[in-house]
């Protein structure tokens, strides 16, 4: 085993500029205001008011922005701002129009400054923009990272052999991939940090999903400086961060972050803005979340043949086994699917926006689906006779969960450049234990040490089978990819022998700093349904 109306309108319309390809289309940014646009990917804008457009730069490159289109006779004044400080004017440019018009925006690095957003602001209606394309001086070097909790070679071993994960075996076999050797605690917020920071808990201060006043770990209490800070900080790259654990309340960072309970809250609940940056990303993804949530039930085929209700809660009595199995699957699975779906949609949307240097998504799913249904899938591991009709119903759960996410990985490759580095990693692997309490033996499903790491791109060997890395050695592989050293303070090693030619390590770093002692024990609206799931799969106690 290898290890409309004008609230509508808004939301449309930024629903369907993030849904594009940065290769295809032909206007790009986020679009706001009184704004109707065309094309899936966007095509063409109509501006009927007040319009703004959004965009992420570089922070080290001259900018040039192409614009063109169609308006009747007279001037069409676009207002350039930084969006980071706002409303600080950047420049104004006033273009003749008369029919179809077409004009350039330059902007010198001296004017941007260190601004990571700008804006465009537009106040003539009638005007159709068909073109507008951002171009900088400076070549890119991107890093897409997918975080999949739990992901085992136990499961995707068979299920390769079997043929159902073509995507991830192009990944593999264009790439290099081996086993990734956890860290203790092995729970996921600790080993998620360990990943983003290169440092292990003792430095960067997350030991549990509770602090020592048994609420939630939040990102305040994060001591190290995480890979999209340093990457932001020193490379002046554009970031984007979506689903990672221990993300909320979001940081400031140098482009997009959607925290990690992003989509857990509650209409009432007045911490959710502190789950977007920048804040213009509420709308959208909240409106996304809701398209979502139409859908997943009837999704949930692909995992179970059970007949699902969306009115289970309701129409099924108490006492119905159905309603107990409604119930297993909601805290279980349902949620789950509805996070993960909802981020993976996220990502591939924003990244298509904005075009980020170094993107990471996590998805969690795969995780929970083998606390859960282990021994449906391999009853004969249960030291404990497993229900047929149970295992009928649930034992394909794990692997259409994987099928899923190879399903999804293939959408996140087809939407990148060739040039793109794409890697895989999970914090943890997966199999049976069998434990003994008070004379008492029982079979346990829970983590093992050995996860997966898979790393395809133009710098990476393929088809091969690295070495076994540790969850330690994956910040310095992907800060020297985006042209960064380590620093000396990581424990991790910079593994050489991936690369299919010859490198050597940059000289390390002292240190990338931390945080000062800022760190604040709180609570939020998400916080007992995220506690509900926690316990449903065995994290907690009740």
């Amino acid at each position: 085993m290898r290890q409309a109306p004008a609230k509508l309108g808004l939301l449309l319309a930024i629903l369907s500029v993030l849904g594009c390809r940065v290769e295809d289309r032909a206007v790009l940014g986020l679009w706001s205001g009184a704004v109707r646009l065309e094309g899936q990917p966007t095509t063409r804008v109509y501006l009927d008011g007040p319009a703004r457009c959004l965009l992420l730069r570089h922070r080290k490159s001259d900018l040039r922005l192409r614009l063109e289109g169609t308006a009747p006779a007279g001037t069409l004044v676009v207002r350039v701002n930084d969006a980071d400080r706002a409303p600080r004017p950047l420049t104004t440019k006033t273009i003749s129009t008369a029919g179809r018009f077409r004009d350039e925006i330059a902007l010198s690095l001296a004017e941007l400054g260190d601004s990571s957003w700008i804006s465009l602001g537009f106040d003539r209606p009638g005007v159709v923009i068909d073109g507008l394309e951002l171009r900088e001086d400076r070549p890119r070097s991107r890093l897409v990272v997918l975080g999949l909790d739990g992901l085992s070679w136990r499961i995707l071993d068979p299920l390769l052999a079997a043929g159902r994960l073509p995507h991830f075996k192009r990944m593999i076999d264009g790439g290099v991939s081996g086993a990734l050797l956890s860290e203790r605690p092995m729970v996921s917020p600790v080993v998620w940090t360990t990943i983003a920071t290169g440092r292990g808990h003792a430095d960067h201060g997350i030991h549990d999903f509770f602090d020592a006043e048994r609420r939630l770990v939040n990102s305040t209490q994060v001591k190290t400086r995480r890979i999209w800070e340093i990457a932001g900080e020193h490379a002046a790259a554009s970031v984007g961060v979506v689903g990672w654990f221990v993300t909320w309340p979001v940081e400031r960072v140098r482009g997009f972050m959607l925290s990690d309970r992003a989509t857990e809250w509650r209409p009432q609940d007045h911490e959710r803005p502190q789950s977007f940056q920048p804040a213009e990303l509420q709308a959208p993804f909240e409106a996304l979340v809701e398209e979502r949530r139409s859908r997943y039930i009837g999704e949930m085929r692909r995992f179970t043949p059970l007949p699902l209700r969306a009115d289970w809660k309701t129409a099924l009595a108490p006492d119905d086994p159905l309603h107990a199995r409604h119930a297993a699957l909601d805290t279980r699975l349902l949620r789950v699917y509805l996070r993960d779906s909802s981020f993976a949609e996220a990502g591939l949307r924003l990244s298509a926006a904005f075009a980020p240097d170094l993107l990471l998504v996590y998805l969690r799913g795969s995780d929970n689906a083998q606390h859960a249904f282990w021994f449906h899938r391999a009853p004969q591991e249960s030291l404990t006779p497993v229900d047929d009709e149970e295992r009928r119903l649930f034992g394909g759960v794990i692997d259409g969960y994987y099928a899923w996410l190879d399903q999804t990985l293939g959408r996140f490759l087809a939407a990148q450049a060739p040039d793109t580095t794409v890697a895989i990693v999970s914090d943890h692997g997966f199999r049976s234990f069998v434990r003994e309490k008070a004379g008492v033996k029982r079979s346990v499903a829970y983590h093992e040490r050995e996860g997966v790491y898979v790393m395809s791109g133009p710098d990476f060997r393929r088809g091969a089978r690295g070495p076994d890395l540790s969850v330690l050695d994956l910040a310095p592989l992907w800060l020297h990819g985006l042209g960064l050293p380590a620093s000396r303070d990581m424990p991790g090693r910079l593994p050489l022998e991936l690369f299919a030619s010859e490198t050597r390590e940059r000289q390390r770093i002292a240190s990338y700093g931390g945080h000062a002692d800022a760190a604040v024990s709180s609570t939020s609206g998400a916080d007992e349904a995220i506690v509900e799931q926690l316990k449903a799969l065995g994290y907690v106690q009740e």
